[in-house]
């Protein structure tokens, strides 16, 4: 992922590029994207949380975007 608003394709540095790692969650209407460090580390407690947490919470964000 790009770090700054000024770089272009034509000119990318070191610098303006960090590593992430991307999960994405398809919900009912709604499609989510998040960032992790790439040292986060992935257990199996917490993607149990987050697909709760993802759960109750997608069908509201899709409900408020009708």
């Amino acid at each position: 992922m790009r770090t700054s608003q000024g770089a272009t394709d034509s000119d990318p540095t070191a610098d303006d590029i960090r590593p992430f790692r991307m999960m994405v969650f398809l919900g009912l209407k709604t499609t989510m994207v998040m960032f992790f460090k790439p040292d986060f580390e992935f257990t199996h407690p917490f993607l149990l949380n987050l697909n709760a947490f993802l759960q109750r919470q997608i069908p509201v964000v899709s409900q408020l975007l009708d």
